[in-house]
């Protein structure tokens, strides 16, 4: 039998968001899902200012007919002077559910709207998915996953929770 991740079937209940708080934050604009704010949220986005990166949005929110979504970051980091910046959107997973395949489809189904979202407002804005590296070496470490989120042209970046770092970017 295969090793659960430490945090599997843990949330920070504390950071929940409900459509009433996401109301009163948003001025009543209507959002397409209730943003639940992901446990590791808060270390995503010091291991990506540790690297460099600039949070500019958080949550980045993407506008589409007549809803938004909201993609929990969106950063910025500058590449050279005459290049530009490099821009990115991260979604955060913990994989905490009744089921880590669930949690997953879930996920692919999630970033899949946002990446073809993406193409067509922001094409230069790669969009990546977070998730703790105990998911990766347990669930997503050279398996379908992986696979999976490359041919809809997602990376994937493993990140430790603990010392707040991210590990690799996939």
């Amino acid at each position: 039998m295969r090793e659960l991740p430490q945090h599997y079937g843990k949330f920070e209940k504390k950071n929940l968001e409900t459509p009433q708080t996401i109301a009163d934050k948003t001025n009543g604009k209507r959002y397409n899902s209730i943003m639940a704010r992901d446990l590791y949220h808060d270390a995503v986005k010091r291991a990506l200012q540790k690297e460099g990166w600039q949070i500019t949005a958080d949550p980045l929110k993407i506008p589409v007919e007549d809803t938004n979504f909201l993609i929990d970051l969106g950063a910025e980091r500058l590449i050279a002077a005459e290049l530009g910046s490099e821009r990115i959107a991260v979604e955060i997973k913990v994989f905490g559910g009744v089921s880590l395949v669930a949690d997953f489809h879930l996920a692919l189904g999630q970033v899949l709207n946002y990446s073809l979202i993406l193409r067509e407002i922001d094409p230069n804005r790669k969009l990546w998915l977070a998730i703790p590296a105990d998911t990766y070496q347990t669930f997503f470490h050279g398996r379908y996953p992986t696979r999976a989120l490359a041919h809809i042209e997602v990376g994937m970046i493993v990140f430790n929770p603990n010392s707040e770092v991210i590990e690799q970017w996939i």
